[in-house]
């Protein structure tokens, strides 16, 4: 079913824990919360007719703590912007302070 989810808490995955997150299709991701990968995992997968990217521009945060793990596997179509491209950015600038 085409739509959307909306998070306006945590998602987290805590040390030894998968978190995966799937997009599908005619669909996306409002993130104005925070999706934290704490020591464990968080995935994120899109499908390719997702809408704009799959994950909407929203002031949302992805953390990367406690040697945890996050993986995007987002398709674009060639006019795409501003959407995945936004959350990934969050992430390396965290990952950036961090070091």
């Amino acid at each position: 079913m085409a739509g959307y989810s909306y998070n306006p808490g945590v998602l987290q995955s805590d040390a030894g824990n998968t978190l995966t997150i799937a997009i599908g299709a005619s669909s996306e991701l409002f993130n104005t919360g925070s999706i934290i990968a704490d020591g464990g995992t968080v995935k994120i997968t899109v499908s390719p007719s997702a809408i704009a990217g799959g994950i909407a521009p929203a002031r949302g945060l992805a953390e990367i703590e406690g040697g945890g793990t996050l993986e995007t596997a987002a398709a674009y179509s060639s006019g795409v912007t501003g959407t995945t491209r936004y959350l990934t950015s969050l992430i390396r600038q965290r990952q950036y302070a961090e070091n």
